[in-house]
């Protein structure tokens, strides 16, 4: 995990032994598996490149988020943010991006539903947030889903978003491809990694950007399939089946 290797603000002593833990099991261990080569690089910095027989294994898409086809009910002005109410997740510029869509396209019928958490309720400081932005009306708190019906509202929403800035790898954005549902995501730690070339990318922080590549897949049909065809490629390299070829791979080393 990336904030094994990162000092938070608020620096804890259980995230303080959390760090020494995971640099001593980098020194000791038989075998060091890192899900992204944004980690691995961070954690050979955090450790004075002391990371004893590293590798690199890249975490499989559940088999749940593999559509056999775009959904043809896409509601065109759905957004979805699939997080948590961690600091650094950046929820607010999510917030300020929808507000920023309302003024600048009211004709559009701009709805952010959000997935994700321990519970709907956890969410309310983000609620309370939305409601100083003038947004509450257009925010749907869903809390934790199953996969099955966190893949249909993917496949049913224009995009996903997420502000993410420290990311070990970007899970939910291959769920999204998978799940025939565009990504727009930062450009902060592993993310850039994770999507590749498949998904839109913003500086972290950016709710005008955010907003820009919304509008850029809401405005041109044409870009959006390609984003649609480019993200199943991309989530197609990192099935169950792939994942389990190359810890097979690692074992038998």
């Amino acid at each position: 995990n990336l904030l094994s290797f990162e000092r938070g603000v608020r620096d804890s002593l259980g995230a303080r032994i959390k760090r020494w833990d995971a640099r001593r099991a980098c020194r000791l261990a038989q075998c060091n598996l890192f899900e992204s080569q944004y980690l691995l690089e961070r954690a050979k910095q955090a450790t004075q490149q002391r990371v004893a027989h590293p590798g690199l294994l890249y975490l499989g898409v559940h088999e749940d988020f593999y559509r056999s086809a775009p959904c043809d009910e896409v509601d065109p002005g759905a957004l979805l943010l699939v997080s948590s109410m961690q600091e650094h997740k950046d929820n607010p510029t999510i917030l300020r991006m929808l507000a920023r869509l309302r003024q600048d396209r009211p004709e559009v019928a701009w709805r952010l539903s959000v997935a994700g958490g321990q519970s709907a309720e956890q969410w309310a400081p983000f609620r309370q947030q939305a409601a100083e932005l003038g947004v509450a009306d257009a925010l749907e708190i869903l809390g934790p889903l199953p996969k099955p019906e966190l893949s249909e509202r993917m496949a049913r929403s224009a995009c996903l978003v997420t502000a993410s800035r420290v990311e070990s790898f970007c899970m939910v954005a291959l769920e999204a491809m998978a799940s025939y549902c565009p990504a727009v995501v930062t450009d902060a730690t592993s993310m850039p990694e994770s999507v590749g070339d498949a998904a839109a990318i913003v500086s972290a922080g950016d709710d005008r950007g955010f907003a820009a590549a919304v509008l850029a897949l809401h405005d041109d049909p044409a870009e959006r399939s390609r984003r649609l065809e480019l993200g199943r490629q991309r989530a197609d390299n990192f099935g169950p089946r792939a994942f389990r070829e190359q810890l097979r791979g690692y074992l038998e080393q």
